[in-house]
């Protein structure tokens, strides 16, 4: 329930975040793409939480002996040599506004988080029944898999590459 001695990198999103509290999203948290801050979209009320979900997520993966890092897209866990996106978002749903409003609109936050996996956030772990916050383990595994099957693939095309660079070879004699 609280932040106890937090991540050297989720001390340094908190003190982002706060630092633009007041800035262009208002109540909203918003990750930027190219800072290395981590990856959250949540209001601010629950900055806390988020937090506390990533915190606990990096410990766990440092403890693996796996390394977090950034680039152009956002927070990426590198593990086995692979690098896996990861995002952590607060799910949002449509409410119709009155006519006269500009726009016909708007997203309302709900207070349930999705924390996206993958080099394109195409694998997820949802509040649903259970809170997140109890699914870090499937979040692990997950980020795991997602490493593991690129792994493979990387693998897998390197000996392909020296297969075919061993019959240039060949016809090339």
């Amino acid at each position: 329930t609280r932040l106890t001695n937090p991540d050297v990198l989720v001390t340094k999103a908190k003190d982002f975040f706060e630092a633009h509290k007041g800035g262009f999203w208002g109540s909203n948290i918003r990750f930027l793409e190219g800072e290395d801050v981590l990856s959250i979209d949540v209001r601010y009320s629950n900055l806390g939480r988020a937090l506390r979900i990533f915190d606990t997520v990096i410990k766990i993966l440092r403890s693996r002996g796996h390394s977090i890092s950034f680039d152009w897209k956002g927070t990426v866990a590198i593990i086995y040599g692979q690098e896996v996106g990861m995002r952590l978002r607060e799910i949002q749903k449509v409410v119709d506004k009155p006519k006269e409003s500009y726009s016909s609109r708007e997203l309302e936050p709900t207070g349930r988080f999705t924390f996206l996996i993958g080099r394109h956030y195409d694998k997820a772990v949802s509040d649903g029944r259970q809170l997140i916050e109890d699914k870090i383990d499937s979040i692990i595994s997950k980020l795991e898999a997602e490493a593991k099957q690129w792994h493979d693939w990387r693998v897998a095309a390197d000996i392909k590459e020296k297969e075919r660079q061993e019959l240039l070879r060949i016809e090339k004699e």
